[in-house]
């Protein structure tokens, strides 16, 4: 049999948008009014003919997305009944329509409930409605529902900076989580487990929070906007004046932000290994801890550990060519690479053409060196920055509570933010052919009408977020080599397919990194938890990312990773899980899935 290719199965799950035009002039409360009323038992006669529901840790207790009028109704009916969804309250008055391009609306009706089976909890939803056709009535195309808290418990989403970190008998030695990485994604956990009252360690092997930023090379920047990098309670770098945030920034955000919120971290320390104690559900780790010089090993105890060091685990990926050893110049990797400053008038070749690959050829080019060039090993999906800020604006911007945005941009199923982002920037593309035309003629092969969300889903990237280098690739400045493949070394060069030489000094590999979170679990934990988890990233069937914020197969061990704004809004259901499992109320994950009537 053969296997659907991961980068083929968003497109496979929905392959168009509603086709639908909806008047600004519609009484938007009079349509969404006769689904209050319904919200509980939903039937297969509510739903479009293909609709979707992606649940979001409120009725299945884990991230799901279904497909069909029948799938979505019948899964939505056992799982309210099982979860005892009650209190519903449809918010017609806050319905509104959003609108896809000239041919494509539908009207969003928020909604609340709160489920009363153990662990009980608030919950919200979003129903999406498209005309059915039938005498002037809607139905249902989009379904989304959203654990927001536990009842009786503390809000995940906020947390007074003057709240000490929770302890757990020694604090020194015992926590409820240890979370390995103080990057963003360690942080954005700490801060919801704090919040929540769940006492927390985060060790990082750098000195100081913010290293993983600041010991990257000097140009290095997100190629995201500014208000999607924030750390939850706050926009922390609302004081920054420039939209591109570059390491300095991140690595001072990250340490202000640490430090206001009193973030339990050590420093300079690394998790060693780990063994699991079934019968007592517990974790024993031992750490090493350098201070001064000095080497200790210490044992701490948890219920938990998340694993927080980066989707890639930072193992880098480099092509290996003959004749490398007897090339007379310098090769380096990206992830060693700090600047082009020492190759002044030297000739420059840059291999890789995402987002890394484009800073370094600026950098050699600002530096001065005679002659800078790309290599370019396949088409590359080239995103204008002003495309996306144009799209990402509408719902990330400085009067729109971040809690809101992020529910906006990432509570939907992927399958419809593939469609919805691809509509989006596709069009603008589409609006500027000789921009795309002149990288051609520079011989940059671009792929303008991208799929961004499948990229990062699946990649975590590959495609270059344009913040000024496509120009001067159009303009000849930067030299871009993509006819022929790269086979060998030559003492001062390289050398092609087609037998040309590329003469070079200086060779750096921008060709990112390989492996995934689970490569850490066999390294701390052994054969037999690694055996036992899943693979961290890429796309499920059901169109879902493997292994992220959700049980990783194995009791007490999670992954978190992946953008700085996607990591902000799904950490907080990493914690609602964790508390969940500390309280002794877990949440019930619903692992089923019929596909069609009767099955």
């Amino acid at each position: 049999m053969t296997q659907t290719r991961t980068k083929d199965i968003l497109p496979s799950l929905l392959d168009e948008l509603p086709s639908a035009i909806i008047p600004d002039d519609v009484d938007l409360a009079s349509i969404a009014g006769p689904f209050a009323d319904c919200l509980t038992r939903l039937s297969a006669s509510d739903f479009a003919e293909v609709p979707i529901w992606r649940d979001c840790f409120a009725l299945t207790g884990t991230l799901r997305t279904f497909y069909s009028a029948w799938t979505v109704s019948e899964v939505y009916r056992n799982r309210c009944l099982a979860r005892q969804a009650q209190s519903f309250h449809l918010q017609a008055d806050d319905a509104h329509i959003v609108r896809i391009g000239p041919s494509c609306s539908w009207i969003d009706v928020p909604f609340s409930f709160e489920t009363n089976a153990s662990p009980a909890a608030c919950c919200s939803g979003v129903l999406s409605l498209i005309p059915s056709g039938e005498r002037g009535g809607y139905r249902i195309w989009m379904l989304q529902t959203v654990l927001d808290q536990f009842k009786g418990y503390p809000s995940v989403d906020t947390l007074d900076a003057t709240t000490q970190s929770p302890s757990a008998g020694d604090s020194t030695t015992h926590f409820d989580c240890l979370i390995v990485g103080a990057g963003h994604s360690g942080l954005n956990v700490a801060g919801r487990l704090k919040a929540l009252g769940v006492s927390y360690l985060v060790i990082d092997k750098n000195p100081c929070v913010g290293d993983n930023w600041r010991l990257r090379y000097d140009s290095a920047k997100l190629h995201t906007i500014r208000d999607y990098s924030h750390l939850p309670f706050e926009r922390n770098f609302a004081h920054v004046d420039h939209e591109w945030l570059t390491k300095d920034d991140l690595a001072d955000g990250f340490a202000a932000w640490a430090d206001k919120y009193k973030i339990n971290i050590w420093t300079c320390s690394e998790l060693q290994s780990g063994t699991w104690d079934d019968s007592r559900t517990q974790w024993t780790l031992k750490v090493k801890q350098t201070i001064a010089g000095c080497e200790i090993i210490k044992t701490l105890t948890c219920k938990h550990v998340v694993l927080a060091t980066g989707g890639a685990c930072n193992k880098l990926q480099k092509p290996f060519y003959p004749g490398e050893d007897r090339f007379r110049g310098v090769v380096q990797h990206s992830m060693t690479y700090r600047n082009a400053w020492d190759w002044k008038g030297q000739r420059g070749v840059v291999v890789g053409t995402a987002n890394t690959a484009h800073d370094i050829a600026e950098d050699m080019l600002d530096a001065g060196l005679s002659s800078v060039t790309m290599i370019q090993r396949s088409r590359t999906y080239v995103l204008p920055q002003e495309y996306l800020t144009k799209v990402w604006k509408q719902i990330l911007n400085d009067h729109t509570p971040l809690e809101t945005s992020d529910r906006t941009l990432l509570a939907g199923p992927l399958a419809v933010s593939r469609l919805i982002t691809m509509a989006a920037l596709n069009t603008q593309a589409e609006a500027e052919p000789e921009r795309f035309a002149a990288l051609e003629r520079a011989s940059f092969r671009t792929e303008r009408y991208g799929d961004l969300v499948t990229l990062l889903s699946e990649r975590f990237g590959g495609h270059y977020m344009d913040i000024g280098a496509s120009a001067k690739i159009a303009q000849g400045l930067i030299k871009v080599k993509s006819a022929s493949r790269l086979v060998s070394y030559t003492e001062d060069g390289l050398i092609f397919e087609d037998a040309s030489h590329l003469p070079a000094d200086v060779v750096v590999y921008a060709t990112g990194f390989s492996g995934n979170l689970r490569d850490s679990v066999r390294e701390y934990f052994g054969e037999e938890i690694y055996a036992q988890v899943e693979d961290y990233w890429g796309i499920n069937q059901e169109g879902e990312i493997k292994g992220a914020y959700v049980p990783t197969g194995h009791p007490g061990l999670w992954y978190v990773g992946g953008g700085t704004g996607q990591v902000r809004f799904f950490a907080r259901f990493v914690a609602l899980q964790i508390l969940a499992n500390l309280i002794g109320k877990p949440l019930p994950v619903y692992s089923e899935t019929p596909l069609a009537e009767g099955a």
